[in-house]
């Protein structure tokens, strides 16, 4: 009988690189065929704002040199970054007591940044954003005189024009039950039409709810399953992806007791939770990206106090993907072969997969009489193919 597939791994350091030496919390970091994109953040060791841009190749586990044309973003922090038709889209973020509400977009194919023009949500920070095919979604953060916004955005765009269009999306049917409270340093996803947005920070306290806004009905309503033995704790600053099977992950983040070194799973088709039993990475204002084929995350930089770091790692969740029977499937046909290039048709993830993973295990003697035989089916998971700073005026000091 084949063992099961790996379940949840230990958090693996994955090599670093000499020319990555500038620590960083409150960057973006987006994936993209097959490569990381990281933009900016904020240097604590030299209490600078970064404006640079990093690029490391998943499969190969090495940073790349980019030679990067056009005059992208001034450096900032906490600013929101989605990749939209092959760019990543960049959206405000702060420089200090400066609050930006420019958008920008970075060429992924020429490594060329554009500046977009619209007016478009106010000038804003700590907000989250999320995207639903070629359209951008911005949800809530905060500005320079504290005011926590719970506001809806949606833009699209016309790239070859640079223009970025606009629209604040009112809900259907607001109340005081329903609508969410502003908060700053939350995230969210888009899944089935669907904005899923957890945490936060709101000025006197910290968030775990898991609000939803329907963007079909407009209709804002807090997601739960009595099942639910626990729960994540309150958090801000932390990480959240989601794989194309519907489940998110979150890691991390921080409240008023500290870091949080924990890692939790959502089905957003039962809303219930789970608490994945690994080993901690503590951190938070961190970045966390799905590989191409869903199942490694991968996280970089962040805080660690009270250290702030420029180390990656990685965690494998192989039951996370939504192709898992078909792995299944796949090694116990193939366990004896030494090669699967005679699988027809094999996704070169799930190949790349199977390979480590066959690798990786002691399989017991199998003759080809004794294989079941599984019929080998053709699928690759569905994945879609942003300088001058506004001026806010501050009465008092704010640590944002």
């Amino acid at each position: 009988m084949m063992p099961p597939l790996p379940s949840v791994k230990r958090w693996r350091g994955l090599p670093a690189s000499l020319g990555v030496n500038v620590t960083r919390n409150k960057h973006t970091a987006v994936e993209y065929d097959g490569k990381m994109y990281v933009f900016g953040g904020h240097d604590l060791e030299e209490n600078s704002f970064l404006g640079d841009l990093l690029c490391y190749d998943v499969e190969k586990k090495t940073w790349i040199d980019l030679n990067v044309k056009g005059r992208g973003p001034c450096p900032r922090r906490a600013h929101s970054a989605e990749v939209i038709d092959g760019r990543m889209v960049v959206f405000g973020g702060f420089q200090g007591d400066c609050c930006q509400a420019d958008t920008y977009s970075l060429d992924l194919s020429t490594i060329e940044w554009s500046k977009l023009e619209g007016k478009g949500p106010c000038a804003r920070g700590g907000h989250s954003s999320s995207k639903n095919g070629e359209k951008l979604y911005i949800f809530g953060g905060w500005d320079t005189n504290l005011t926590y916004h719970s506001d809806v955005w949606q833009a699209s765009f016309d790239f070859e024009k640079k223009q970025i269009r606009w629209s604040e999306i009112e809900p259907k049917t607001p109340n005081a039950k329903s609508a969410p409270h502003g908060r700053v340093g939350h995230r969210s996803v888009i899944h089935d039409q669907k904005m899923i947005v957890h945490g936060g920070y709101g000025g006197e306290q910290y968030w775990n709810d898991t609000i939803v806004f329907d963007l079909a009905t407009r209709e804002w309503s807090e997601k739960s399953n009595p099942e639910n033995k626990e729960l994540p704790s309150a958090r801000t600053y932390h990480s959240m992806v989601a794989s194309d099977a519907g489940k998110i992950a979150i890691v991390g983040g921080s409240d008023e007791d500290g870091m949080r070194t924990d890692v939790w799973i959502l089905d957003t088709k039962t809303w219930k939770w789970t608490n994945l039993d690994c080993d901690g990475i503590g951190r938070f204002a961190h970045t966390c990206v799905a590989s191409g084929s869903g199942a490694e995350l991968i996280i970089f930089g962040g805080t660690n106090v009270p250290e702030t770091g420029t180390d990656t790692y990685s965690l494998v969740i192989e039951d996370w993907r939504p192709d898992v029977s078909l792995y299944h499937s796949l090694l116990r046909t193939f366990a004896t072969s030494a090669s699967l290039s005679r699988i027809p048709y094999l996704p070169m993830h799930v190949a790349g997969d199977l390979s480590r993973y066959m690798a990786s295990i002691d399989l017991p003697p199998v003759t080809p009489s004794s294989i079941t035989p599984y019929p080998v089916v053709s699928t690759t998971p569905s994945r879609p193919r942003v300088d001058s700073c506004v001026e806010v005026s501050v009465s008092t000091p704010v640590v944002l």
